[in-house]
Formats: structure tokens, sequence, C-alpha cells
């Protein structure tokens, strides 16, 4: 469906990966500013734990000019991706363009926090649709994130001394 619309055969292999079937989310997905946002939140989430809160808050209010529900679709299937390839050492499923980011925060994150994470995510979605503002919802999300990225890099270091 995606190739008869144009969309080149491996970006619509993509597409249809991350949108984990649904044709609708799919060609939503294969828009311009559904793939920018995309593409901001998977250069974004590996590098959360390093990542400043000027610049998190900067990518909260980006995400938030845009179509959110991209961002957070794009955030919790990174973060299913991670938690499957930590669990079962498969290639990501739905970011597959992703595969060796994924594979670096799976080796280092364990299980616990993943879910954590996507807790964190799925909450915000609902925040949001219960009419939240959306840059706060994106900011508080995207330090929650960070935060417990952070937490388990000190657990580590602690417990290493």
């Amino acid at each position: 469906m995606l190739t008869a619309r144009g969309v080149a055969p491996e970006q619509a292999a993509l597409l249809a990966a991350e949108a984990e079937g649904s044709p609708g989310r799919a060609l939503a997905l294969a828009g311009d500013e559904e793939a920018r946002i995309r593409t901001a939140v998977l250069k974004a989430l590996p590098e959360l734990g390093t990542s400043d809160a000027a610049v998190l808050s900067a990518l909260a209010q980006e995400l938030s000019r845009g179509p959110v529900e991209a961002a957070l679709s794009t955030a919790a299937a990174w973060y299913r991706d991670v938690l499957e390839t930590a669990l079962t050492g498969d290639p990501p499923r739905r970011n597959p363009d992703a595969a060796a980011a994924v594979r670096v925060v799976a080796d280092r994150s364990p299980p616990a926090r993943t879910l954590r994470q996507l807790e964190v995510v799925c909450d915000t979605i609902d925040g949001l649709s219960r009419n939240a503002n959306r840059v706060l919802a994106l900011e508080t999300m995207l330090l929650a994130l960070r935060a417990l990225e952070r937490d388990d890099a000190l657990d580590v270091r602690q417990g290493s001394t």
C-alpha cells in the first residue's frame, strides 16, 4: 500500500515495522513531519543520560509543535524494542533502522528500568489524553526518562567501589 503511494520499498518496510501492522499509522508516519519527529526522538532517546535539561526542554518544545502522537508512539516503540532485544537478543522489530543504538541501550539497561521508562511514556500518553499541557508533559517525561538513566548509572558506579 505504501509503495503504491510512492514510498520507497526500504522506507515502506521501516514504516510498516514501526506501525506494527496498522496501515493508517504507516500512512501517517510516511509524512514529512512524522518522519522528522521520529528521527528527533530516535536520536534523543539513546543520549538521554548525557543530555542537559536545556536540551531536553528545547526538544520538548520542538516535539510539542508537531504530531505529539508520533513522538510518543516512537518512544514507546523504542522502549519495547530495547526490552525485547534485552530479553531475547533478537533485533528490533519496530525500529530496525536503529538496531545498533537499540542493542547498545539494551546491553546496558536492566529490563526493570526499561519497563519503568515505557511506563513513563504510557503515563504521558494518558496525561495528554486528559488535555495536559503538551510542552510540560513532554518535558516532564524527558526529564523522568533521563533521571532513570542517571540513577542506574549511579547505582552501577556505587556498586563497583
